[in-house]
């Protein structure tokens, strides 16, 4: 990140803000350079930007180009049909495999195969919001972009690659990290600690065999890691199988790994969290 702001010159920020604060910061970051932009997408390190090919039924890296192309001089360009916000209208993610990961510490997100590509409607219109930047001050930034009801918008061909399953150490590792930042559990804790916290805070002592009442988990933010790390503590093995037991499709996008290896190669410092 140091290296895309002091060489490529991007707009980066830089903050010790935990979870627990990153929603109010996110809002205030979007307010603040809302008049200087027109729409606002907030995505994760390993979320990458697309728009959907209805012809090839693909998502593509080069039509992003295009389709933004003309949005400042054309008065009906498809993004200012709503005046508000849109949402990610499709969607493809990574899947898990375990030969990748077996054969690599650190693997590629191109090596791992991909699902099937989702069309986000109705309640899965919820993945990801498209702001409107100059009411950025009326909706605010949830943690993950994702849509509540008053921000539905309309459905775009704006796509996103999503690879988060890729390989189980990681999955554990970066669960812990985010639950850590959230204060339920402390870095130093051992595994008897950090599970005995989880069990408090939500009420169940055997998570193998027992989900949380939704009620309780609504209340919690990221209540899914919470979950997931506290079944690794008490069923590592059960989890691991249960990770991987998807059978991949061996589905790829040749466009987009193209364009990574294209970046990898210009900057070399290029790695998905």
């Amino acid at each position: 990140m140091r290296y895309a702001r002091d060489t490529l010159g991007a707009n980066v920020l830089f903050s010790t803000a935990n979870l627990n604060e990153l929603v109010p910061l996110l809002t205030q970051i979007g307010t603040t350079i809302g008049p200087s932009s027109d729409f606002i997408l907030k995505v994760d390190t390993d979320e990458f930007l697309q728009v959907y090919n209805k012809e090839e039924r693909t998502l593509s890296t080069s039509l992003v180009h295009d389709y933004l192309k003309g949005f400042a001089t054309n008065s009906t360009h498809v993004l200012r049909r709503s005046g508000g916000n849109f949402h990610v209208g499709y969607t493809q993610a990574s899947s898990p495999s375990r030969e990748v990961c077996a054969n690599s510490t650190d693997p590629s997100v191109t090596a791992f195969p991909l699902r099937a590509i989702r069309e986000l409607v109705g309640a899965a219109g919820g993945y990801k919001t498209v702001y409107n930047s100059n009411r950025i001050f009326e909706t605010g930034i949830n943690l993950g972009g994702h849509n509540r009801e008053r921000e539905k918008g309309v459905q775009s061909d704006v796509g996103v690659f999503h690879f988060h399953s890729r390989c189980f150490h990681h999955e554990v590792e970066n669960t812990k990290k985010a639950i850590t930042s959230h204060n339920f559990i402390s870095a130093t804790d051992t595994n008897q600690e950090a599970l005995r916290k989880i069990i408090n805070l939500l009420g169940v002592d055997d998570f193998c065999n027992v989900e949380p009442s939704a009620a309780i988990a609504a209340t919690i933010p990221s209540s899914h890691k919470v979950i997931f790390y506290a079944k690794f503590l008490q069923c590592p093995k059960q989890m691991e199988e249960q990770f991987y037991a998807e059978v991949p499709t061996g589905l790829q996008n040749n466009e987009f790994q193209d364009f990574l290896q294209m970046v990898e190669g210009k900057y070399s410092v290029f790695r998905v969290g």
